[in-house]
C-alpha cells in the first residue's frame, strides 16, 4: 500500500474528529504514531494504521453540491508546486467523497520508487464550517482567504495545512514530502514551499 494513502486518511479522520468533537481518539496521537513508523521504516505498522485511520474518516454523507476539489486545484497546479519536471496524477483510492466532504489527492507519478521524494497534495472541500479544524492545531496564522482562513504547522511530517471557508463552504488543503530513503541533497522539505500553498488557496477560493 501506499504510505501518502495512510497520510490523506489521517488528515480526513482528523478533521471529522474536529467535526463531530469525538474524543475517543487523538489525531495528535494518531498522527505521532504515523510519524514514528516512517521515522522507523515501518511499514506493517503503517499498514496497521489503515484500518484504523479509515474509521476515524470514514462519513455515509457525500458531499452535495459541493466544488469540485480537481478544479479548485488542477493538475497543472500541483506539478508546479511539486517541482519542475515532476509529473503529478490523481491518487483514484483516496478521492471522492470522505469525512462527509469531497476530496481530491494529488501526488507525484514515481512516489513509489525508493529512493524518491513522495509528494501528497490534497485538497477537499466540506459542507459546512463545523470543520473547520483550527481547533486542532497550535500556534496557526490567521490568513485574509475569504470568510475566514489559517496556516499551520502539520500534525505530521512537518507539512503545511491550510483551511479558509467561503461562503459555507470549508476547504482544506495539505501539503506534505515523504523522503524515506531520500539521499539528503535530494529531499524536499513541504514547509520550505508555504507561500506557494497560500497561493494555491487564494487561487482555490478566486475559483469557487
Amino acid at each position: 500500500m501506499r504510505t501518502s494513502r495512510i497520510l490523506a486518511l489521517a488528515f480526513a479522520g482528523a478533521l471529522a474528529l474536529s467535526a463531530c468533537g469525538g474524543d475517543d481518539d487523538s489525531p495528535e496521537d494518531v498522527a505521532e504514531d504515523i510519524e514514528d513508523a516512517i521515522e522507523d521504516g515501518d511499514i506493517e505498522e503503517l499498514e496497521d494504521l489503515e484500518d484504523e485511520l479509515e474509521d476515524l474518516g470514514d462519513d455515509d454523507g457525500g458531499g452535495g453540491d459541493l466544488p469540485d476539489p480537481c478544479e479548485l486545484v488542477t493538475q497543472e497546479d500541483a506539478q508546479g508546486l511539486f517541482g519542475e519536471g515532476i509529473e503529478a496524477q490523481v491518487d483514484g483510492d483516496a478521492s471522492g467523497s470522505v469525512g462527509g466532504g469531497e476530496s481530491c489527492i494529488w501526488e507525484n507519478v514515481d512516489n513509489e520508487e525508493l529512493g524518491t521524494p513522495s509528494h501528497l497534495l490534497q485538497v477537499a472541500a466540506y459542507p459546512g464550517e463545523q470543520y473547520y479544524g483550527d481547533s486542532i492545531y497550535e500556534d496557526e496564522e490567521e490568513l485574509d482567504i475569504g470568510d475566514k482562513a489559517f496556516l499551520a504547522p502539520s500534525f505530521a511530517l512537518g507539512s503545511v495545512d491550510l483551511q479558509f471557508v467561503k461562503d459555507g463552504t470549508t476547504v482544506t488543503i495539505s501539503y506534505s514530502v515523504i523522503n524515506i530513503g531520500v539521499e539528503e541533497a535530494e529531499q524536499v522539505e513541504a514547509s520550505s514551499k508555504q507561500d506557494e500553498v497560500v497561493a494555491l488557496a487564494e487561487q482555490a477560493a478566486d475559483r469557487m
